[in-house]
């Protein structure tokens, strides 16, 4: 089967590009999110993580969810949840963004 690039996910991940959400985020843990470009970590409590977009990713057959994040000190960025993967690596991603849902509505 011959895979394309998915261009709905690409397009959103480029729009946010634009707007300044320019640095990427990955969970560590179930409280904190580590910038991969400068190597520092934030808790949920000093970033503000909102759910922009969630797509199908043709290329991994899992379903992106995007979210931009707006730290404490002015890093903009984005982390990117894959939401169909083995079910212990689910139901802790499902953890965390109940989590992340919680810090938000506080």
């Amino acid at each position: 089967m011959d895979y394309q690039i998915n261009s709905v996910l690409s397009e959103k991940v480029i729009e946010l590009h634009e707007r300044g959400y320019e640095f990427d985020f990955r969970l560590i843990g179930t409280r904190n999110i580590l910038c991969l470009q400068n190597n520092l970590s934030y808790s949920f409590t000093d970033a503000l993580v909102t759910k922009s977009e969630e797509n199908f990713d043709e290329l991994t057959g899992t379903y992106k969810q995007i979210y931009t994040v707006d730290t404490c000190c002015g890093i903009r960025g984005l982390l990117v949840v894959e939401t169909s993967c083995p079910l212990n690596i689910r139901v802790r991603v499902m953890r965390v963004l109940r989590m992340m849902q919680r810090f938000l509505s506080a």
